[in-house]
């Protein structure tokens, strides 16, 4: 199979090209220049994925069977003004799409696109007071059903929930922590008990390969743990692996609140199923940022 992919310089793209074995051809497009080294199966290329005037014949010539589209610019800035840019992008980006004929389309989404909600939530579940990331997200999925249908394109959305792993961003939450550790420095967590659904990268990445490999109807695919934990909870994992003191001795016996994924229709129409521990997902990065920067 063929696939155009955007993002795979990302968090969840450097995890993803484990995952593409030698029976994909792959064309990266990213606005930063990649060395091939390494990656015999996966070209790259540099562009901005809104402006199709300067890489267009490349990817009409490679032809794809398939897009996997992960790139959104500026993140974790989620500013009216950025929401705006990539919205435009995106619209720009799936009318390519579409004249080239591609057949099958991947999108990743958010869990914000939820809004307000609470407790677990279907793919067909009203939202409720997103907030603008969110309401972007959705509005790029209204126009993605809408123009997929019309020319007959199948299409997945994949709304990832929290992920977590090796290669995240410095300012998120184990890396924060793992940082002010080896500085001795405190940890003040404002919200020990503001709970999430955390799904470890891989497991993420391994879902976007699930639904490519079958044949899903299009729609929404919630990706994520199924269950929630508390940041607390993770900040004692943290701790404990150092041999230090947990900060939250009580954090078990507080009752959990928050949003998690019912995962039921992934589940249904391909193999997947989550399979990293939060356990294990938190040493698993702990190990791997000693690796690099301890």
């Amino acid at each position: 199979m063929k696939i155009l992919i955007t993002g795979l310089n990302g968090f969840i793209g450097k995890s993803l090209i484990n995952f593409l074995t030698e029976k994909h051809q792959v064309l990266s497009l990213s606005r930063e220049n990649k060395e091939n080294i390494g990656y015999k199966n996966i070209e790259f290329i540099k562009g901005d994925f809104s402006k199709p005037n300067y890489w267009e014949k490349k990817v009409i010539s490679f032809a794809p069977d398939y897009c996997i589209h992960m790139a959104w610019e500026g993140l974790p800035d989620y500013s009216f003004e950025k929401c705006r840019i990539n919205l435009n992008k995106n619209l720009i980006f799936l009318d390519f799409l579409c004249k080239i004929g591609i057949s099958n389309i991947i999108f990743t989404g958010s869990c914000y696109e939820y809004g307000s909600h609470i407790g677990s939530l279907r793919e067909n579940l009203i939202p409720k007071d997103p907030q603008i990331f969110g309401i972007t997200k959705l509005t790029i999925l209204n126009y993605l059903d809408i123009i997929c249908k019309t020319n007959n394109i199948n299409f997945k959305w994949a709304r990832i929930f929290f992920s977590y792993g090796p290669n995240q961003r410095n300012s998120s939450l184990i890396p924060s922590i793992w940082n002010n550790l080896k500085l001795n420095k405190n940890n003040y967590i404002k919200t020990p008990y503001a709970s999430n659904d955390f799904v470890y990268v891989d497991d993420v990445a391994n879902g976007i390969m699930e639904l490519l490999d079958n044949n899903a109807p299009s729609g929404i695919y919630n990706i994520g743990s199924g269950k929630l934990t508390s940041v607390g909870y993770i900040a004692n994992l943290i701790y404990s692996y150092y041999k230090k003191d947990i900060p939250y001795p009580n954090i078990a016996t507080k009752k959990l609140k928050g949003f998690y994924s019912d995962i039921k229709k992934i589940k249904k129409f391909t193999s997947w199923v989550p399979k990293t521990s939060i356990d294990n997902g938190v040493i698993n990065t702990l190990r791997k940022l000693d690796e690099n920067y301890g």
